[in-house]
């Protein structure tokens, strides 16, 4: 596959940031998020028991965490997000019966829907940034529990994401479309299986504040709502290159609130997340918001709020869904007027 020469910029940061070296051997990392559609938080919660003792069976993910959102239809969804360090095991997962009659058995009519969405990401295609070193001492989710974080000079300048990944020559980075407008194709009642266009990239925002005595009333006053409204602006404007957006709030398995929050979007392409990133009034709202609260750091002080991202570019091919009577604002069922001619989304009516 060709490649392009890529220089990265030298600039020294203002502050230190670390990124994760994944555990060795991990070639590839299986990235999947399940949900569980509803018309109100009780008929997602209620649905949601049938799946969480899933993630407990035998090859159960590396990392797993739940939450809840309600999207830009009003509809609530209990969601999971699971990763495997080898793609294998989550086969071997998915192949065992509780699994696979789980997913067969979901009825595509009624008021309840589920989808997932799974991808193959290989190793250098994915880039992760912290603000703390040491993920255990803030009891901090996501796959840097079980790595090792190395310090980070590619940061603090637009456009550094893409010189953390160097070795992403051009073909891995062009999108199959360059636009595309929310399809009007019905969904509800049907099975529909896609497999989603080459080089979409996903971004996932985490914050924590379990454990932030100093500046978690900080974050949660100045911070998270700049951040939750970025997110919804993003799930509205697909002339951003946005696919779908998601504001999660933390839950624990057992479903109830804790202190945490995701924003997971997945982007036509890497170049529609920096052009967000860089120039969208809703992004440096988020960006403005978060650097006011860190001037409030004083010296000896240390932002005790952990955020991370992780983004990931997703080859052709490797990035597949199904969505049972799920709305067709639901993830990747939105791009169906593109995926439909190119063959890549299967109906099952019910």
């Amino acid at each position: 596959m060709g490649r392009k020469e890529h220089v990265p910029v030298r600039r020294e940061p203002r502050f230190e940031l670390w990124n994760l070296a994944l555990p060795a051997g991990v070639t590839t990392l299986q990235f999947v998020q399940f949900g569980v559609q509803a018309p109100t938080v009780d008929a997602a919660m209620a649905a949601a028991e049938a799946l969480q003792p899933l993630l407990d069976l035998g090859e159960a993910p590396d990392e797993t965490s739940r939450g809840l959102f309600v999207d830009e239809t009003g509809a609530a969804n209990i969601t999971w997000i699971a990763y495997w360090f080898d793609p294998a095991r989550y086969e071997r997962w998915t192949a065992q019966s509780a699994v696979r009659s789980y997913w067969s058995s979901r009825a595509s009519s009624g008021d309840v829907g589920w989808w997932r969405e799974s991808a193959r990401v290989p190793a250098q295609a994915i880039d992760t940034l912290y603000t703390t070193h040491d993920p255990h001492a803030f009891e901090q989710t996501g796959i840097a529990r079980h790595g090792t974080m190395v310090v980070c000079s590619q940061h603090d300048y637009w456009g550094a994401v893409r010189d953390r990944l160097p070795a992403l020559g051009d073909p891995e980075l062009q999108p199959d479309r360059e636009t595309y407008r929310p399809t009007t194709v019905p969904t509800r009642d049907q099975r529909v299986s896609i497999t989603a266009p080459a080089n979409v990239c996903m971004a996932r925002h985490h914050e924590d504040w379990r454990n932030a005595p100093q500046f978690g009333h900080v974050y949660l006053a100045e911070v998270a709502g700049v951040k939750e409204a970025g997110t919804r602006h993003l799930a509205n404007h697909p002339e951003l290159g946005c696919i779908t957006s998601r504001a999660i709030e933390g839950q624990s398995p057992q479903g109830t609130p804790i202190g945490r929050a995701d924003a997971v979007a997945w982007f036509l392409s890497l170049d529609d997340l920096l052009s967000w990133a860089r120039s969208d009034p809703s992004h440096l709202a988020i960006y403005g918001a978060f650097f006011k609260a860190a001037t409030q750091i004083k010296e000896g002080q240390v932002w005790d709020v952990p955020m991370w991202h992780e983004v990931f570019v997703v080859p052709r091919g490797e990035l597949t869904a199904e969505y049972v009577n799920c709305h067709n604002r639901t993830g990747f069922l939105t791009l169906l007027d593109d995926l439909i001619p190119a063959g890549l989304a299967k109906f099952q009516a019910a």
